[in-house]
C-alpha cells in the first residue's frame, strides 16, 4: 500500500482545504520531511491517513465530531492511494450533526460506500488500525526505550506491539484444557461404571446368546405346531361358517314365512273393509259432484231469496215514508181550501204560466195577480200530492211482486235444497270416508306388495338353504381346537418376545462393549493428555512461556535487525542479543562489542531504527507496504549524529518511501523534499506549504 496524494479540510487545526502530494514529493530520493512548530498540526497528516482508511482509531478516546474544526460543522478527507498496482480513491464526511459518509473509488465510481468500504480497504491493507499505525508511524522515540529499558519494561513492551499478552493466559487456558480433560475423564469412568453395573459383560453376552439358541429352538417346535393347528382350526372355521350360514338362513326363511303370513292377514282384512276400492270411489266422486251441484243451487237460490227480502224491505219502507208525506200533504189542502173567487181563480192560474191560454176567457195570459199566491201553492200541493198517490200506487205494486217472488223462491228451496238436508256437512262427511277408501286401498297396495316380496324372499331362501347342504359342525371339538391353539399362539408370542428382548440384549451389550473398548481407548488417550497438561500447567505458571516466546521474539528481531544495521550504517555496525541484554558490534573499532547504553545518539538512532523497521516488517510481513512515517526524536542529536541519520534514511529510502515529521530545523534542512506545516491563526486554519 502507498499514499499518492491526501487534501485536508477542516480536521483539527486546518480549516482551508490543504492537499500533499506525496508522489512529487517522493520524486527524486524517496524521502521527505514534514515539519512545523510544536502544535501547528504535523500528527494531524497521519490522523488524517487514518480516517481516510479505518472506521475509528481505536487508540484515541474521541469521538468522530472531536476530529472536526471548532470553527465548522463538518470536516472532508479524500485520499489517493495504489494497492495491488490500482489506484484507489477514499472520501470521508465527518459531520456534527446527520450521518457521515464514507465511499470507495476505482477509475473514478463509487464501488463500495459505508461499512462495506472499511471493510474493503480492511481486506485489501490486511492490517487493522492498531497495526497500519505501528506500520505506518515508527514512533522513534518508543523503540529507543525499547533499547534501553529493564528486561520486565521491554518485554511488556514487545508483548503490547506484538499482541503478546496472550502467551500469559496459557496458563489460564491450561488450566481451563485440564479441567475439560479431567472432567471428560470423569464422565468416561462415569458411563463404564454404568456399563458394569447394567452387566455389559462378556460372560453375560455369552449367556444371552445360549438363551437365544434355546429359544429359536423352543420356538421352532411351537411354531411346527401352531402350523398345525392352523390348518385344523382353518377346516373347523369352514364348518362353522358354514353352521352359522345355514342357522342365518333358516332365521331369515322363518322370517320371511312369518312376514308372508302377516301380509296376507293383513290384505285380508283390508279387503274386508274395502272389497272394491276403486268402484267405492268411483261412486263416492259421483255422489260428491252431485253434492256440489245441490251446493251451488242452494247457494244462489239463497241469495236471490236475500236479494229480493232485501227489495221488499226497501220496498215497504219507500211506501211508509211516501205514505207519510201524503197524508200530510192532503191535510194541508184539506185546512187550506176556500170559497172565495180570487182564490178560485188563483187556484186556476196557479196551474198555469205566463203565455198560457186562460182556461175561463180563452185569451192569453199576461200576468198572475199578487194577491193569487194562496191559489198558487195550493195547486202546486195537489199536483205533488196527486205525483205522491202515483208513488204509493207503484211501491204498493212491486211489493206485491216482490212478495210473489220471495214465495216462489222459498217454494224451490222447499222442493229442491231442503230434502238433502245439510249439503256442506254431507260433503264433508264423503270426503272424509273418500280419504278413507284412498288409504286403504294405498294399504292394500303395499300389503300386496309386501306380500309379494315376502313369498319371493322365502323362496330364495329356501333355494339358497337348500343348496348348503350338510350341518356336520361340532361346536365343542371346535372350542378345544380354538382353545389349544391360544394357547400355542400365547407360549408363542411370550417365546418370541423373549427372543427379540434377548437378541436386542446381545445387540446393546456387543454395541457396549465395542463402546467400552472405545471408552478406554479414550481414556488412555486422555489420562496422556491429561499429564501432558499437568506439566504445561506448571510450565505456564507465573507467565513463564510468555516471557519465553517475548525472548525468542527479540531474539529472531535482533537478527533482522541486525542485518538492517548494518545496511544503514555502511557495514559499520551489527546488533547482538543475548543474556537479555543489546549489544553492538563495532567494526570501525577492531570489531569490538559494546553495551547498548555506550552508543552515541547517532549509533542509538540506528539501532532503535533497525529494531523499529525489523518489528515493522514482522507485523506487515506479506502486506507489501511501501511507505513509513517516521515520527520526531532527533531533538538532542548533535551534528554529527544528525548526519548519521540522515545517510541512514537515505539508504532506508532506497527500499520505501520515507516520510520524517520533526521540527529540528537542522535536520530538515538536510531533506530536500519538505512540507511545511505553518500554525493555524485566529482567522484561517494550518497551512500547508510545499518547500
Amino acid at each position: 500500500m502507498r499514499p499518492i496524494s491526501i487534501s485536508i479540510e477542516n480536521l483539527n487545526s486546518f480549516r482551508e482545504a490543504q492537499t500533499i502530494d506525496f508522489d512529487s514529493l517522493a520524486s527524486g530520493e524517496k524521502i521527505f520531511c514534514i515539519s512545523g512548530d510544536t502544535g501547528s498540526g504535523k500528527s494531524t497528516i497521519f490522523t488524517a491517513m487514518l480516517l481516510a482508511l479505518y472506521k475509528g482509531i481505536s487508540r484515541s478516546d474521541s469521538k468522530l465530531e472531536d476530529f472536526i474544526n471548532l470553527s465548522e460543522d463538518k470536516a472532508i478527507i479524500e485520499l489517493k492511494f495504489e494497492s495491488g498496482g490500482e489506484v484507489y480513491e477514499t472520501r470521508r464526511v465527518l459531520r456534527r450533526k446527520g450521518n457521515n459518509d464514507f465511499a470507495l473509488k476505482h477509475n473514478g465510481e463509487i464501488i463500495e460506500s459505508g461499512d462495506a468500504a472499511f471493510g474493503r480497504i480492511s481486506e485489501m491493507i490486511g492490517l487493522d488500525v492498531d497495526q497500519f499505525t505501528q506500520v505506518a508511524l515508527l514512533e522513534q522515540g518508543q523503540f529507543g526505550k525499547f533499547l534501553d529499558n529493564r528486561h520486565a519494561d521491554r518485554t511488556r513492551t514487545l508483548q503490547r506491539i506484538l499482541s503478546l499478552e496472550r502467551f500469559g493466559e496459557l496458563h489460564k487456558v491450561a488450566n481451563t484444557m485440564l479441567a475439560e480433560v479431567t472432567e471428560k475423564l470423569r464422565g468416561i469412568d462415569l458411563i463404564l461404571d454404568r456399563y458394569e453395573a447394567d452387566g455389559r459383560t462378556k460372560e453375560n453376552l455369552k449367556l444371552k446368546k445360549a438363551e437365544v439358541k434355546t429359544l429359536t429352538a423352543e420356538l421352532g417346535k411351537l411354531g411346527k405346531e401352531k402350523k398345525e393347528l392352523s390348518e385344523k382350526l382353518l377346516a373347523e372355521e369352514g364348518k362353522r361358517k358354514l353352521h352359522e350360514e345355514i342357522v342365518r338362513l333358516t332365521r331369515e326363511l322363518e322370517t320371511a314365512n312369518k312376514s308372508a303370513a302377516d301380509n296376507r292377514s293383513k290384505l285380508e282384512k283390508l279387503k274386508g273393509l274395502c272389497a272394491d276400492p276403486s268402484a267405492e270411489l268411483a261412486a263416492l266422486a259421483a255422489k260428491e259432484q252431485e253434492l256440489k251441484g245441490i251446493s251451488e243451487r242452494a247457494e244462489k237460490l239463497g241469495a236471490q231469496l236475500t236479494k229480493r227480502k232485501n227489495d221488499l224491505a226497501a220496498s215497504r219502507e219507500a211506501y211508509k215514508r211516501e205514505k207519510n208525506e201524503y197524508d200530510r200533504l192532503k191535510a194541508e189542502l184539506d185546512a187550506s181550501l176556500s170559497s172565495d173567487i180570487d182564490s178560485a181563480v188563483a187556484l186556476i192560474l196557479s196551474h198555469t204560466e205566463e203565455g198560457d191560454k186562460c182556461p175561463v176567457c180563452g185569451g192569453e195570459i199576461k200576468s198572475h195577480r199578487s194577491d193569487g199566491g194562496g191559489a198558487v201553492d195550493r195547486a202546486n200541493k195537489e199536483r205533488k200530492l196527486a205525483a205522491l198517490g202515483e208513488k204509493l200506487n207503484a211501491a204498493v205494486e212491486s211489493g206485491r211482486r216482490c212478495n210473489a217472488e220471495v214465495a216462489e223462491l222459498e217454494k224451490q228451496i222447499a222442493e229442491e235444497i231442503a230434502p238433502h238436508g245439510d249439503v256442506n256437512k254431507s260433503l264433508n262427511a264423503l270426503k272424509m270416508k273418500k280419504r278413507a277408501v284412498e288409504e286403504t286401498a294405498k294399504d292394500i297396495k303395499y300389503a300386496e306388495t309386501a306380500l309379494a316380496q315376502s313369498v319371493a324372499t322365502a323362496e330364495a331362501l329356501s333355494v339358497q338353504l337348500s343348496g348348503k347342504g350338510r350341518d356336520e359342525y361340532d361346536a365343542e371339538e371346535g372350542g378345544k381346537l380354538s382353545a389349544r391353539s391360544a394357547e400355542v399362539s400365547g407360549e408363542y408370542d411370550t417365546k418370541q418376545k423373549m427372543l427379540v428382548a434377548a437378541e436386542l440384549e446381545i445387540s446393546e451389550t456387543e454395541k457396549a462393549l465395542a463402546e467400552i473398548e472405545k471408552k478406554n481407548a479414550e481414556r488412555k488417550t486422555l489420562a496422556v493428555r491429561q499429564k501432558e497438561l499437568g506439566g504445561m500447567v506448571v510450565l505456564f505458571r507465573n507467565n513463564a512461556f510468555a516471557e519465553f516466546v517475548t525472548e525468542e521474539y527479540i531474539k529472531d528481531f535482533t537478527v533482522s535487525a541486525s542485518a538492517i544495521m548494518s545496511k544503514l550504517s555502511g557495514g559499520n555496525y551489527t546488533l547482538e542479543y543475548r543474556d537479555k541484554t543489546f549489544y553492538i558490534r563495532d567494526f570501525l573499532n577492531g570489531n569490538k562489542e559494546r553495551k547498548i547504553k555506550t552508543l552515541s545518539g547517532g549509533e542509538t538512532f540506528l539501532a532503535s531504527l533497525s529494531i523499529a523497521i525489523s518489528i515493522m516488517r514482522y507485523i506487515s510481513a506479506g502486506k507489501n507496504f511501501e511507505f513509513f512515517f517516521l515520527d520526531e526524536g532527533f531533538g538532542t542529536l548533535h551534528d554529527e549524529a544528525v548526519e548519521t541519520v540522515v545517510s541512514a534514511l537515505r539508504e532506508l529510502s532506497k527500499e520505501v518511501t520515507v516520510g520524517l515529521i520533526s521540527h529540528v530545523d537542522d535536520l530538515v534542512s538536510r531533506i530536500s523534499s519538505r512540507v511545511h506545516v505553518v500554525h493555524a491563526t485566529e482567522s484561517r486554519g494550518s497551512l500547508i506549504e510545499i518547500m
